[in-house]
């Protein structure tokens, strides 16, 4: 039997946030496709901050919802990230 590739399997896409560069943070929500997850984390960017946003340099073009996970942050150390994680 052969075994799997590792990031080959099932995986969701989890949207966290963290305030003011604690240690801490909160898993928002799972999405089974990346367009979704960094579609919620564009929105509440807009939403909520919408001034003083910088985006990763991984997402240099936001239209490419699809390719690359979303991250952004603000001066004052709030963060929205998407991470891919394997469903075991």
């Amino acid at each position: 039997m052969a075994s799997k590739l590792p990031g080959s399997g099932p995986h969701v896409y989890v949207l966290l946030w963290r305030d003011c560069g604690g240690n801490e943070f909160v898993a928002l929500g799972a999405y089974a496709h990346l367009k979704d997850a960094n579609a919620e984390a564009k929105r509440l960017g807009k939403e909520q901050l919408s001034d003083g946003l910088t985006y990763s340099s991984m997402q240099a073009d936001l239209k490419a919802q699809d390719s690359e996970p979303l991250r952004w942050d603000t001066a004052d150390g709030i963060s929205c990230w998407v991470e891919r994680h394997e469903v075991k």
